[in-house]
Parts: C-alpha cells; structure tokens; sequence
C-alpha cells in the first residue's frame, strides 16, 4: 500500500513530464513544414513562420527543412529559411549538415549560398567525411574547386580510410584528384599530399 501511495502521490508529477516531453517533440517535429522546404513552397512557408512554425523543426527521419531545401536544390527557400534565422550547421540524419547533403546532391548554387552565409565547410559526419568526399563522388569538378576555395580540409580521413583524393581516383574521377593535390600544393595550410594518398592501396 505504501508503494501504491506513493506512486499516487507522484503521477501528477509524471503526468507533467509526459506532457512536456510531448510539446517539445510537438515544436521540434513538423513533418509538414519539412516537406513543403523539399518542394520549394515558398508561400506555405512564410504563411508557417507567421503562424509560429519552428524553423529549426525536423521531419520523422531526422532532417531539418534547411537540409531538405538544400538538397533537393530548392535556392530561394533557403536563402527564405536562413534570413528566418534557420541554423546553417545544424545536423540532420547521419549527423550531416545542409552543406554535406547538398554537396552529395551536387547541387552547386546552394552549396555557393551556404558558404557565402559563412556555412562550416570543414564539419564532419558520423562517419567522419567532410562536404569535400561528398563533393568528390559527383564527379563535378566546379563542385570541388568552389570547397577548395572556402578552405575545406582535403587530408580528411573518414572512418574506412578514405580521403577526397583516393573517393575521386576510385571512380575515375582524375580531373577532381588533380584539383585536390594541386589545392595542397598551393594552399598555405600545413596540409601533407601524401596523407591524401592513404587508402589507395588498402
């Protein structure tokens, strides 16, 4: 009888956590809002904003309407979200920015707004791979030579080994490995080309 007392006594408590738990979840999930980011739906959008929406919100899988803009290439909903005060390096499902997925997506003008609002360019995912190793699987040498510029890190090893130059000479892509070794070349940064280079042989 005690513990049923106490338990009693304690459920208010209990119940106001839940609730809690659930508001937040509630503010920070907006599967709507998301989606309507991934197409571009600029009108819904601010309509959303002024009617409180959580710029920051994320869909079930994780994403965040920034990320799924910048991947799905949609410009002018990013540069919307972003003056909305959206966070530019806040991370989404594998622990990846909007700059790593629209990197991925090769979606050149977005990855050029993202750094132009002074994006991380050297942040890394869960498997510890940059926006550049990204870039390099596209094949689009723009793509890459724009990372270069902002200063991303092409010794960067992730978790298999791999770096930008040996994903780029893997699929054949040498105009993309002869950027990244000529950047290291050129680059001022204490950055060795032979650390580029581990993996090739693994």
């Amino acid at each position: 009888m005690n513990h049923l007392r106490k338990f009693i006594m304690i459920l208010p408590v209990l119940v106001a956590m839940l609730i809690s738990i659930g508001n937040a979840f509630q503010e920070n999930c907006d599967d709507s809002f998301v989606r309507n980011a991934s197409l571009g739906n600029n009108h819904k959008i601010m309509e959303m904003l002024n009617g409180r929406a959580n710029v920051n919100s994320r869909n079930y899988k994780g994403q965040t309407a920034l990320i799924e803009a910048a991947f799905n290439g949609q410009r002018a909903t990013l540069e919307l979200l972003i003056n909305n005060g959206a966070d530019l390096n806040q991370r989404g499902n594998k622990a990846r920015t909007a700059l790593m997925w629209a990197a991925s997506a090769g979606r050149l003008e977005v990855v050029k707004s993202l750094l132009a609002h002074g994006v991380d360019v050297k942040a890394r995912d869960r498997n510890n791979q940059n926006a550049l190793m990204f870039a390099s699987e596209t094949g689009k040498i723009a793509l890459v030579n724009i990372l270069l510029k902002a200063g991303a890190d092409t010794t960067v090893k992730d978790n298999n080994c791999a770096t930008p130059y040996t994903i780029a000479t893997e699929r054949g892509f040498n105009k993309i490995a002869d950027a990244i070794l000529s950047y290291s070349h050129t680059s001022k940064s204490d950055q060795d080309p032979d650390d580029m280079r581990i993996g090739l042989s693994m």
